[in-house]
Parts: structure tokens; sequence; C-alpha cells
């Protein structure tokens, strides 16, 4: 898919202003930019973040073509908006105004892809019942917060991916980037509650010693971006948070050393409640992560 500086440097930059890159092709499909069909592209969208929370902050502004942008903007609405949500019991992340502010007002204005509802109308319901034993059977209700689906989730993970490759291999003289050779390989992505399940330390642990190629917090610590290389294989980490209540993960480059890693990881405890002919009911309890073992943006 294009050319990586395997040496590239580490890139600092000014966190009060923006880095804007003069590409002259689309960062995220590589199509040849023109005056019909170039747009401005702001990495971190303003409105994914809480209000006034990328006010004189460090973005990446480049330049794409209009579908692309128009496809990125559509995925950011409803997962902002349900990213900036409280937990089942009511309470965010951090306390913050303008998180709070921001989340209700997107509640109200943004529709679920996944429900077709006004997210503040999107909470999960669940409702299974199942033969516990003989003559014993149970009705079991779940109430959740409004969901995502996976690949919308893993698309916007890969547009902001894109991004971040195009600049860390981003050619001044060229005005151009690349993109990783092989393969997008999400892995992993959980709230808040969830970060210190086994799977997220095994990750953490494991790619904590390779070397480092972009490490982005912005807004205020509500986007934070990671990316680093494998010691010997063609292969990267990658680790995307957003608005301090949902994390992604996974790997870019050669599938099966990304194939490897995972299968080393330890397996999560699951307890299985009742199982019958096609149906089943299997639970895991969430498991917090705390801020001494937080080093996924270490």
């Amino acid at each position: 898919m294009g050319k990586v500086d395997a040496d590239s440097d580490v890139i600092l930059h000014d966190p009060s202003k923006p880095m804007l890159l003069r590409n002259t092709v689309c960062a995220y499909c590589g199509v040849q930019l023109t005056a019909s069909n170039a747009t401005k592209e702001h990495v971190v969208g303003r409105k994914f973040v809480p209000t006034g929370k990328l006010d004189k902050r460090w973005n990446l502004i480049l330049r794409t073509c209009s579908p692309c942008n128009t496809r990125k903007s559509e995925l950011e609405d409803d997962i902002a908006a349900i990213s900036m949500q409280p937990d089942v019991f009511g309470k965010y992340p951090v306390t913050d105004d303008a998180l709070v502010t921001s989340a209700k007002r997107k509640a109200e204005g943004s529709m679920s892809r996944k429900t077709k509802k006004p997210v503040k109308d999107s909470q999960a319901q669940l409702t299974v019942s199942g033969q516990m034993m003989a003559g014993l059977v149970a009705n079991f209700s779940f109430t959740g917060s409004p969901q995502i689906d996976d690949h919308r989730i893993f698309e916007l993970a890969r547009y902001h991916l894109m991004a971040f490759f195009f600049l860390i291999t981003y050619n001044k003289d060229t005005e151009r980037g690349w993109w990783w050779p092989g393969e997008f390989l999400p892995f992993l992505h959980s709230r808040r509650s969830d970060w210190g399940n086994a799977s997220w330390k095994g990750f953490m642990q494991t790619v904590s010693t390779w070397d480092m190629r972009m490490q982005a917090a912005t807004a205020e610590d509500f986007f934070r971006c990671s990316i680093r290389r494998h010691p010997q294989a063609e292969c990267w980490s990658w680790a995307l948070e957003w608005n301090k209540q949902h994390r992604i993960a996974g790997f870019l480059g050669d599938r099966s050393t990304a194939q490897s890693i995972v299968d080393s990881l330890p397996q999560e405890h699951v307890t299985t409640v009742f199982e019958e002919q096609g149906r089943s009911l299997r639970f895991r309890q969430d498991a917090p992560l705390a801020e001494t073992e937080d080093i996924l943006f270490a």
C-alpha cells in the first residue's frame, strides 16, 4: 500500500497550534485532489469532543476528498454522542461541565445508527429466559448504555489511524504520506469500566516495549492516540481513546505477527448461567483499570 520509512523521527509539535499538511492526494483513499473535490479535514473533529476542548489545542489538519470527509463526519455524529454518555448508573468518567453539557445536547440531537432513535432513547435492552434446572425457568433483564456497532467503531478508528500514519510518513517535498503495508486488524474496544480486563492488560504489557512512533493527546485528553512498531516484524500496534470513555486497539501490517500476539494473551474468565439447544447465557464482569496500571499511553 505504500512505502514506510522505518526510521522516521518522532514528531514533536507545539501543543497549542494545529499541524497543517498540504497533501496532494486524499489521506484516506489516495485519490488525486483537485479544486473541485478537495476539502479541509480536522482529524479530531471539533464536535467529536466536548465543546471548547479543542480551542488553542493541537490538531492535525490535512486535505481529503469530499466523499471521505463526508463519511467520516457521518461516523463521528452518533459515535461522539454515545462515547460521551454516562454509564448505566449515570456516572461520567470525569467531572467536567463541558462534557456533561455536550453529552446531554448530543443525546437529544444525534440519532443512533443502531436503534434509529435519538441517542437519549437508545439504551441497550436485553431479556433472556432459560431453564436453570429441572422445573426452574429464570428470566433475566439487562439495561445498558447506548451501544455502537463494532463495524462503525472500527471504521472510524481506521480513518484516525490512516491520518496519523499519513502524518508520520509525510514527505514535505512530495507533499504526500503513505499507508501501512498489510492489513488493518482491530482487536479490542470497550468502555472505561472494562479497561482492566485480561486482554487489555496483556495488550498493554506486550506493546509497551515496542518502538513508539506516535503519541498524541489533545482536547484536554478527550482524544488520545498511540502507534508503536514491533521490534522485528512489519507490524504496528495502535490504540485510541475517545472522550475518556471508550478505548479501541489493534494492529497494522502483518496478520500472522498480530495473530500470534493475540493468541498469546490471557483468556477472559466467563461464567455460564445456562446452556441449552440454540440458547445460552454467559457473562463476564467488567474489570476497572487502576490508574497505576494504566500504561497504554505512557
